[in-house]
């Protein structure tokens, strides 16, 4: 994982962005035409987001939610 710290929300509190390594198959159909093969080596990565319900001098992270892209969750590929 990739801890990131910043006002994601733009509430003024500092959130916990962590990036998550893939655990299924990304579509190949959202690769570039370059990097789409019959055994794509690429995983569906996410980001998820802990929104801080403290302050920033005490933060409080709740549950995460994933990052979204419209109604869906929004993935990148990853190896």
């Amino acid at each position: 994982p990739a801890p990131h710290v910043m006002d994601f929300d733009g509430d003024g509190l500092r959130d916990l962005l962590v990036g998550e390594f893939g655990t299924g198959t990304f579509l190949q159909e959202r690769l570039p035409e370059s990097r789409r093969s019959k055994k794509s080596g690429y995983a569906e990565g996410k980001l998820r987001i802990y929104r801080n319900v403290g302050t920033n001098a005490a933060p409080a992270f709740a549950d995460f939610e994933y990052l979204r892209a419209g109604k869906e969750h929004a993935s990148i590929p990853t190896t």
